[in-house]
């Protein structure tokens, strides 16, 4: 005689995607299946609202390939690059506020994305072609200055007053007033001999630059037979500029002044300009992802205390470079943590701690004293280092095996998105397609948040999104996190602070559009694009049972609910109606595994979801 026995499974928090496991091994809190939907920063399953329109579209047929968020002084823009050329050929950068798109820089020859910082309200930019810098004012000039290619000459011509023993060398220097950058000085010219009669002026020959913003010179003298050069200044101590004019400069001997604390700018070079990937560490602006031979396995970084005239972040002395331990690896990303610097190469991680200092003699015996790089040994790097991000958890990336990686800045990183790890192995491998991943911290408020990963699975571009939502169970006080995927094509992704509000953007075709807000609605699905979640039910028993009933809470009454057996015979659509707040729907099947699909309508007018839910069995002692 068979007993009937009644249990009930409650969902109250819902676990994501799980498509790695085998479908016998998952619980009814996971969904073995799914598109375009996602785990609420409550727990609740919820249906991804469509892109929102953010900014008027362009008319280039061609994808944005960056964006960023520049947070100035003056009010936050969102900055856009644009592939003109439909190849990567030609790229444009745009403003927007979101509605009209101003365009800032054109003509540009530079076909990969930019990797952007914001440093002391300028904004600078890398793309392993170029490295400039945008002012407030939206005008853009590279980083850095080219020293004057040649010294000046220095002479004893009529007129004047004073007189010179011995002679004074020169050299000079190019400054942009809008920066306040000061080139490296030129070499030094030969002295100028001593006066005599009425030829009491120091003449000085120099060479205007090219270069866009340079719009003044600045001279370095010794003392009367003296060997160090210090600045040239007016009685008052401020610097005397010249026009960035080819001429001459001259000047009577009794009335030139120098800052004696202001040498030569020796350390003031310009930057490598083949870096693809920069982050700040310390006071400090840290290049890598060099692609050459010798440089591969290099962090360089700009100079500080050693800048004694001009922009630290726009001097790079060219000792100050630390270089990796393992010469077989590359150094491919980095970003500062409480613990130091992680980075990440091709093959496994470094932490570089202590304080950066200019390496102006020998970098290796000041590095031991100043900063210390400890390779830690983890076996994993990344090949994506656009997807290096960090949150209130800690770090997170994708490894050079295709998996998500959360280090807490303590211990060992443990990969949170093993369950969709099927997913995320169907990413291609392609350098090109491991270039384009990107990733962002989306956060949602204290209590959580998501990180979002956009990549490709075709490798042309970017077709798939990964979200991990990360929330607290309010039962047991863990960390869960959830993770889930979407079809929605992004070819990069923005966090952007707009009216005091962080929003999360992505890059499409000639518009930037604004996901992840589960309450804004957005411009509308494909018609090809799908919005359901599957769950097993039956698995969590041991016994055989008869499904009887579902019933779960939600915000509409326009959810289909699906149920077939597990190798997807025998689907029925179910009848759900409401009683009081919540759906119920009869279900009726036999067995120890029913999928159960839950599917959102196309409709993305208002906000979706399935909360509480509770599948009632009748268990048998029996087997069969």
């Amino acid at each position: 005689m068979a007993i009937r026995r009644r249990r009930t499974t409650t969902i109250l928090d819902w676990k994501g995607l799980n498509s790695f496991d085998d479908q016998e091994n998952t619980l009814p809190d996971t969904w073995f299946e799914s598109i375009n939907c996602v785990v609420s920063p409550t727990g609740s399953a919820t249906a991804l609202r469509s892109p929102a329109n953010f900014n008027n579209a362009l008319t280039t047929t061609n994808p944005i390939l960056s964006a960023f968020d520049y947070d100035r002084n003056a009010g936050n823009l969102i900055l856009f690059d644009i592939d003109l050329g439909g190849g990567g050929a030609t790229v444009a950068t745009y403003s927007t506020t979101g509605t009209t798109n101003t365009s800032e820089r054109t003509g540009q020859t530079d076909g990969s994305r930019f990797k952007s910082l914001t440093v002391n309200d300028v904004c600078y930019r890398l793309n392993g072609d170029v490295f400039i810098q945008m002012d407030t004012s939206t005008n853009f000039y590279a980083n850095g200055i080219t020293r004057p290619a040649s010294a000046p000459t220095a002479s004893i011509v009529a007129g004047g007053a004073g007189a010179l023993t011995t002679g004074i060398t020169a050299s000079y220097a190019y400054r942009n007033s809008v920066t306040g950058h000061i080139s490296r000085m030129s070499a030094a010219s030969g002295s100028s001999g001593a006066t005599s009669g009425g030829n009491n002026t120091l003449r000085i020959a120099v060479t205007a630059s090219s270069e866009t913003g340079v719009d003044g010179i600045v001279l370095f003298l010794t003392e009367d037979g003296g060997t160090v050069r210090y600045l040239r200044t007016d009685s008052a101590g401020d610097p005397v500029v010249s026009g960035n004019t080819t001429g001459n400069i001259d000047i009577a001997v009794n009335v030139i002044y120098r800052d004696t604390l202001t040498p030569e700018t020796d350390f003031n070079n310009a930057p490598p300009t083949t870096a693809f990937f920069m982050f700040r560490w310390r006071d400090r602006i840290c290049l890598c992802d060099f692609r050459g031979a010798t440089t591969r396995q290099q962090i360089q970084y700009n100079g500080y205390e050693s800048c004694y005239y001009g922009i630290p972040w726009e001097s790079w002395p060219s000792l100050n470079i630390i270089n990796i331990p393992n010469k077989g690896d590359a150094v491919r990303g980095g970003i500062e943590t409480p613990q130091g610097a992680l980075i990440l190469g091709e093959q496994d991680a470094y932490l570089l701690s202590g304080y950066p200092t200019d390496k102006v003699s020998s970098p290796e015996a000041t590095v031991s004293v100043t900063e210390h790089l400890e390779q830690l040994g983890w076996q994993l790097g990344t090949r994506s280092p656009y997807t290096i991000a960090n949150s209130p958890f800690g770090t997170f990336w994708l490894d050079q095996n295709k998996r998500i990686q959360l280090w807490s800045w303590a211990g060992l990183p443990m990969e949170v998105g093993l369950p969709m790890k099927s997913d995320l192995n169907n990413i291609q491998d392609t350098d090109a397609a491991r270039n384009m991943a990107e990733a962002v911290w989306y956060q949602h408020g204290e209590d959580g948040g998501m990180f979002v990963l956009t990549a490709s699975t075709t490798g042309s571009t970017n077709n798939r999104l990964f979200f991990i939502t990360v929330y607290k169970d309010p039962a047991t006080g863990e960390m869960v996190f959830a993770p889930s995927v979407s079809d929605i094509a992004a070819q990069c992704l923005c966090v952007a602070d707009v009216a005091g509000t962080k929003r999360l953007f992505i890059g499409i075709v000639d518009r930037l559009r604004e996901i992840g807000d589960l309450n804004l609605a957005g411009a509308g699905w494909g018609a090809s694009q799908e919005r359901y979640f599957s769950i097993i039910a039956g698995n969590e028993v041991t016994e055989f049972a008869h499904i009887h009933s579902i019933s779960f809470d939600s915000g509409q009454d326009d959810i289909g609910v699906w149920v077939s057996d597990a190798n997807t015979t025998n689907t029925e659509v179910l009848d759900v109606f409401q009683e009081e707040g919540t759906y119920f729907a009869l279900v009726d099947a036999y067995g120890t595994a029913k999928r159960i699909r839950f599917v959102f309508p196309a409709s993305d007018t208002v906000r979706r979801d399935v909360r509480n839910l509770r599948i009632n069995y009748s268990l048998k002692r029996r087997s069969i």
